[in-house]
C-alpha cells in the first residue's frame, strides 16, 4: 500500500463518515434485536388418536414449559408439546 494509496482510502473515509456511521449504529440495533415468531400450530400435522404417555423430563425444562403454556392459553400442552417435537424432528431430519 503507498503512502498515496492510503490518503486515498481516508480521504474516501472521511467522505463516507455519515453514511460510515449510519451503518455502524444500524449495526449495533441489530445484535440486540430478538424477533420473536408467532406460534404456529399445524393442525395437518397433528393427525391420528390421541396416544397418553410417560415421559420423563428435567424439572427445570418442565417448570419453564409449563411458564410458557402460561402465555398461550389458547392451546392446549398437548398441542404445544406436540408441535414442538413435530419442529424438532423437522429441523433435526437426516
Amino acid at each position: 500500500l503507498t503512502n498515496v494509496e492510503a490518503k486515498e482510502k481516508l480521504i474516501n473515509i472521511i467522505d463516507n463518515y455519515d453514511n460510515i456511521e449510519k451503518m455502524l449504529k444500524w449495526f449495533e440495533n441489530q445484535k440486540n434485536i430478538v424477533e420473536v415468531e408467532e406460534i404456529n400450530i399445524d393442525t395437518d400435522k397433528l393427525i391420528g388418536t390421541v396416544k397418553t404417555t410417560t415421559v420423563r423430563l428435567y424439572d427445570k425444562v418442565w417448570e419453564d414449559f409449563r411458564k410458557f403454556m402460561k402465555d398461550y392459553p389458547e392451546y392446549k400442552s398437548m398441542d404445544l408439546v406436540s408441535m414442538a417435537l413435530v419442529e424438532y424432528m423437522s429441523k433435526y431430519k437426516k
